[in-house]
């Protein structure tokens, strides 16, 4: 059981920390939020 809690906050923890520096290796451009959109969707 401690595993699966141990997975499940490294996952959340991997996400939320994506989600943050992500966006600025990618100057705000259309990797905003996680996978890749077409630019013209990404405005």
């Amino acid at each position: 059981m401690r595993f699966v809690v141990g997975f499940i906050v490294g996952v959340a923890l991997g996400v939320a920390l994506g989600a943050l520096i992500f966006p600025r290796l990618q100057g705000e451009g259309p990797y905003r939020y996680g996978p890749p959109v077409a630019p013209e969707q990404g405005q």
